[in-house]
């Protein structure tokens, strides 16, 4: 067993500038780059031709949303990392880190209908906008519409009977709830006033 040590360096900025400017001396550099430059050759000609294979991908489907056209760079980030989570995941781990990534760059503004394409081109199906959002345990405040009315608004002070509504955010479909009255512990109360029990 080795000996415990009997001090410890305290390392600073000036201590850490000082080793890497030792470390970048050009003689021990030079070195370091003979060694390792081959070894890191073949790796850097291998992402270079996926790096191709990411722009044409992410171009050709940013031709069909001449607005976000201007965004190549941001949507080659997003298509950078899914491929690389392709690589190193699979099945249910590579589903999570792609919903996420997917609501990542839906949250700084980027097109939903882009990103699932992008996604899509790399092999990779986001899961629908519900699931994303239950993984990620998002609550959010939505306004419920019954399908097919004239969008009477199914929410806050409103007793339905058995009803599907689907859920709409800035007017995209995103999921469905049934809202039940059923006798259960959950009352519904309006005004102070208990008018019946819900069971959702």
């Amino acid at each position: 067993m080795p000996a415990r040590r009997r001090y410890s360096a305290t390392r600073t900025a000036i201590s850490r500038t000082q080793m890497w400017d030792r470390k970048m001396n050009a003689e021990v550099y030079s070195e370091y780059l003979k060694a390792t430059k081959p070894l890191a050759l073949p790796k850097v000609a291998m992402y270079q031709t996926v790096h191709e294979h990411l722009i044409s991908t992410v171009r050709n489907v940013l031709a069909q949303y001449p607005d976000e056209a201007v965004l190549l760079q941001e949507y080659m980030w997003y298509a950078q990392k899914l491929w690389s989570f392709s690589q190193r995941l699979k099945g249910k781990a590579l589903q999570n880190q792609a919903d996420a990534l997917y609501l990542y760059y839906r949250a700084r503004g980027r097109s939903e209908p882009a990103l699932r394409d992008v996604a899509h081109a790399l092999g990779i199906e986001i899961s629908p906008n519900d699931e994303v959002l239950r993984k990620a345990g998002i609550l959010i405040h939505v306004d419920v519409y019954v399908e097919g009315s004239p969008r009477v608004k199914v929410g806050e002070g409103d007793i339905v009977e058995s009803v599907e509504a689907p859920i709409y955010v800035d007017d995209v479909k995103v999921g469905e709830v049934l809202v039940t009255m059923v006798p259960s512990e959950t009352p519904v109360m309006m005004d102070g006033v208990e008018v019946g029990r819900l069971s959702v």
